[in-house]
């Protein structure tokens, strides 16, 4: 086997195989790196029309550039067969995890897959491709703890394929949304019934339909309801578990889009102290390298990185002139001017952050803020997520704030926030290519010392609605730490 080629690919060993393709670990001599290489049974590769198909959408997926969905790197042809060569991810899939760890995972830990692989297919399905077929054995885990969804491509195939051949599998019923199964046209929302399927597995242990034939299943499916999961385990947090009833409805009209599950997961999440889904998973799981992590789920490093200070120094008399100045200047104005920050870079260099702060009461001049912020995905070309987070080193308590930006896009941008629910986010064209974001935050209630929100920070995702690379990428300046934000602006409310 290790001897035999698919185009410039070496075979290395098998992965897996089922009815439609053989999966193989395999070597690309050019880039030097593992690949995992599908090659399709010889019977389906002859069937012109679904090859055609099956390429458009590969080629489609291959575009959209999401962390959360699989990459394909090329398709070929090898004596009559085709062949699909994807990235490689080690530590397996979801359906060999959860063998590992007895056949199910703690509601965080599900979350945290279930968030990831929403995120892949919420990209999908803006542009335009559904996946068909989501399961276990689809959703494919990194040794960073990072989800991919698997497998866009072969699932059309599939799906064809058991419109026409009779006595064919019918690729994972378990999971199959009712309107898959009554042959009407389908949008993204199958998906989203899918993805309940597999966090009811993760959450119970068991698959939410069951049957001893295939007909009776699809039955059950299209005429009842899945059964409550807090019945099945008391145990279980109700609002998760109302977050995955939702996705199981049977009514198109109840079934939320991905991008609804999505901020429902990612909220759930972040009120219950996790503030980021990979780090989590990965030490959760226990993979190789995996931080340490403190009580509110962050970190130990990165903690230690928001907490560090620089030493005060010793202004210049005409600085103190000035800065007193303006203290005055903004009380006057009904303002209150939280003075200027040094913060650490990791340069070395000293860097001026204004930020000012409400307070609730006028006297309180004395209040500051620490703002820093990093890059979530340093090497996504196709979004900006800033997570930016504000620490009160002052004496007053913070009941709201105003967080500006400002983001150079050719066009219009899509805005999303995580981890802070009393945050309205607003866009506004500036001309020529300049767009101004700004979130009001209010009921913060941020006593001195402590950090907002909750120490992770407030994530932003800045994308195009079609998830084409952003030119203003290469000018976002953030790496995956926590660093100073002088292009970010926080004030009071006006």
């Amino acid at each position: 086997m290790s001897e035999t080629l698919f185009g410039r690919y070496r075979l290395l060993g098998m992965l897996g195989e089922g009815g439609m393709a053989q999966v193989h670990l395999a070597e690309d001599p050019s880039l030097h790196r593992c690949v995992a290489l599908k090659v399709i049974r010889p019977n389906l590769s002859m069937r012109s029309d679904w090859i055609r198909r099956f390429h458009q959408e590969a080629t489609t997926v291959a575009r959209l550039g999401n962390p959360h969905v699989i990459q394909v790197y090329d398709l070929g042809n090898q004596d009559g067969q085709e062949f699909l060569v994807m990235e490689f991810l080690d530590r397996g899939s979801l359906e060999k995890i959860l063998a590992k760890q007895g056949g199910k995972l703690d509601p965080v830990c599900a979350a945290c897959v279930a968030v990831q692989a929403a995120e892949g297919l919420r990209a999908a399905h803006e542009a335009g491709v559904v996946h068909r077929d989501v399961k276990p054995d689809n959703l494919l885990v990194s040794r960073e703890g990072v989800v991919k969804v698997a497998d866009f491509g072969i699932a059309r195939l599939q799906d064809e394929i058991s419109k026409t051949q009779t006595g064919t599998a019918l690729g994972s019923p378990q999971f199959m949304a009712p309107e898959q199964i009554e042959g009407t046209p389908l949008s993204g929302k199958a998906d989203v019934f899918a993805l309940a399927g597999v966090m009811h597995l993760m959450l119970a242990g068991t698959h939410p339909f069951q049957a001893e034939q295939a007909h009776a299943l699809m039955w059950r499916i299209v005429s009842q309801d899945a059964p409550d999961l807090r019945t099945l385990d008391p145990s279980l947090p109700e609002d998760l578990t109302d977050i995955v009833k939702l996705m199981h409805a049977r009514d198109l009209e109840i079934r939320p889009v991905m991008g609804e599950v999505v901020h429902s997961l990612r909220m759930w999440l972040a009120l219950h102290g996790v503030l980021d889904p990979i780090l989590h998973l990965r030490t959760a799981l226990g993979f190789p390298n995996a931080p340490r992590m403190d009580a509110q789920g962050l970190p130990t490093t990165q903690v230690m990185l928001l907490q560090k200070r620089k030493p005060k120094r010793r202004l210049p008399r005409w600085a103190l002139w000035v800065g007193g100045g303006v203290a005055l200047t903004a009380l006057v104005g009904t303002a209150i001017w939280s003075g200027a920050h040094w913060l650490s870079q990791g340069s070395g260099k000293n860097v001026t952050v204004a930020a000012s702060a409400a307070t609730g009461d006028e006297s309180a001049a004395s209040g500051s803020l620490m703002v820093l912020a990093k890059d979530e995905a340093p090497q996504e070309t196709s979004a900006m997520k800033p997570r930016i987070s504000v620490r009160n080193t002052g004496d007053k308590t913070i009941h709201a704030l105003r967080i500006a930006m400002t983001v150079n896009a050719s066009r219009e941008p899509v805005v999303e926030t995580w981890y802070a629910p009393n945050c309205k986010v607003e866009l506004s064209g500036l001309g020529s290519g300049a767009w101004r974001l700004v979130a009001r935050c209010r009921d913060l209630e941020l006593k001195p010392g402590e950090e907002w929100p909750g120490g992770g920070g407030l994530s932003i995702g800045i994308h195009y609605p079609d998830w084409k690379p952003m030119e203003a990428k290469k000018d976002f300046g953030l790496g995956a730490r926590f660093e100073p934000a002088p292009w970010i602006t926080v004030s009071e409310l006006p």
